[in-house]
């Protein structure tokens, strides 16, 4: 088995001069990655593993640490002919344990080989809008009520457990990264068909997953809305990362909210599917792929939700690579030119600890502020609406968070649901841990994000 600590080169024995093949994937390979609107480099998969995991210096960063570190990286940039900026070295070393929200950038290698992309492209074409949704009202949506009936914290609690525990890792670059997109499969096609779910390929060893409900037109033209979560997982020690909170918890109200709407029949004016993606934590690898496929095949996407680590007392493959398995999803829906009417994310939405603020409150759900402030704000609107005994926050979530990124640099409208934002006191401190069990989430209050999901797809679906 290769070892469990990527950075630790098994061709440091080699000769500086010597040549080797090396896969997309390997720790030799060089990305490209975007960090910003207008910051793109070239890096060694080795220098980005290394720096993410190691502990965190002071900020600003010295001239003093920053050739610390760069004579740490010197001989993965000696077998790779590469170098690093310092505006790299300051967004990756130590991010692992100074509380930011997944990779914060974005993997775009496949996107410059196809042409689609180059340094001198911003990442969004043009200021993304929410369209027009109409104003939440519980009253106007009768069929919501046996649907809210049906959630529970028993099966929320089947998912995370099963997702954390029977998986040693779900890590978008080990050997057996494939094994939890099995049962996800096979899960959505006992709920809504073999025919309605479909795998998604990626470069790496580990698949997108999509469930889809049909527009009741049945046009599979039909402009979707999307749900979203990413399956993959991570640690410093990524051979060894249950990821119960980040982001099995997540995955877990995503296929809760599609099981439960299949059930009961539920078909809206807009197609409806479930997104489980891979490669987060490399750089939205999947989730950018797929996002620009809809997009190229024009494809309208009526909104997007993510959920991120909502389960703490927040699925794509590979979202912990680096969003690999969100962005490829997002650039295969931009290059099918798909339609979509909205994308909800869920991160991180199970670590729910007593707060002075939420004391007396079901729940604390946290809607991402950006990217898009009115899909933002229409989200704390369904909440209030749906779920008035939850505390409600929102929060900045900054660039290449999660896998949402993906279609919003595409031009899609989406929003993020978690129970705490980046840097926020109350983010589980088990994020990116071996430590991040299923034991320490709170199954009760993670049903209330499984109500705001139904509402948001039925109020935006009419």
């Amino acid at each position: 088995m290769k070892s469990i600590i990527p950075f630790i080169l098994t061709a440091a024995t080699c000769s500086l001069g010597a040549t080797s093949s090396v896969n997309d994937f390997d720790e030799l390979s060089l990305r490209t990655i975007k960090f910003s609107t207008h910051h793109v480099e070239r890096l060694p998969l080795a220098a980005i593993e290394k720096l993410r995991t190691a502990a965190p210096l002071p900020r600003p960063l010295t001239p003093e640490s920053l050739n610390e570190i760069r004579a740490s990286l010197s001989e993965i940039s000696a077998l790779t002919g590469s170098s690093i900026s310092d505006e790299a070295i300051e967004q990756l070393q130590g991010r692992f344990e100074r509380r930011l929200w997944g990779p914060g950038y974005v993997d775009v290698t496949d996107s410059v080989a196809a042409g689609f992309e180059d340094s001198s492209q911003t990442p969004f074409a043009a200021p993304v809008s929410a369209p027009k949704y109409p104003t939440p009202d519980p009253s106007a949506h009768p069929e919501l009520e046996p649907m809210l009936e049906m959630v529970n914290s028993t099966e929320l609690r089947e998912y995370v457990t099963h997702l954390s525990t029977a998986y040693r890792t779900r890590y978008y670059r080990h050997p057996h990264a494939r094994e939890p997109t099995y049962w996800i499969e096979a899960q959505f096609a006992s709920w809504l068909g073999v025919n309605q779910t479909t795998v998604v390929e990626n470069k790496f060893n580990q698949p997108n997953i999509i469930g889809r409900i049909e527009a009741k037109s049945g046009d599979p033209n039909a402009p979707t809305i999307i749900l979203g979560a990413h399956l993959d997982s991570t640690s410093q020690i990524p051979w060894v990362a249950p990821g119960a909170d980040d982001d099995a918890s997540g995955l877990s109200v995503v296929m809760a909210v599609m099981r439960i709407l299949k059930a009961n029949d539920y078909q809206g004016n807009y197609a409806i599917e479930a997104h489980a993606y891979a490669g987060e934590e490399g750089g939205l690898l999947g989730s950018d792929a797929l996002a620009r496929a809809y997009k190229d095949q024009g494809r309208e996407i009526r909104g997007m939700l993510e959920f991120e680590m909502v389960g703490e007392a927040h699925a794509y493959a590979g979202e912990e690579g680096g969003l690999l398995g969100s962005d490829a999803l997002a650039r295969a829906y931009k290059d099918q030119g798909r339609e979509i009417r909205g994308m909800l994310e869920f991160e991180m939405v199970g670590y729910q600890p007593p707060t002075p603020s939420n004391k007396g409150k079901s729940s604390t759900i946290t809607v991402l502020a950006d990217p898009v402030p009115g899909m933002t704000s229409h989200m704390l609107k369904v909440v209030e609406a749906y779920v008035p005994t939850a505390e409600r926050r929102s929060v900045n979530c900054g660039y290449g968070c999660s896998d949402h990124y993906s279609f919003f640099s595409e031009g899609y409208p989406v929003v993020c649901l978690a129970s705490y934002g980046p840097n926020d006191k109350y983010l589980n401190p088990n994020y990116h841990a071996m430590s991040d069990t299923a034991d320490k989430l709170d199954y009760e209050k993670m049903t209330d994000f499984v109500r705001a999901g139904l509402a948001w797809v039925v109020e935006i679906a009419a």
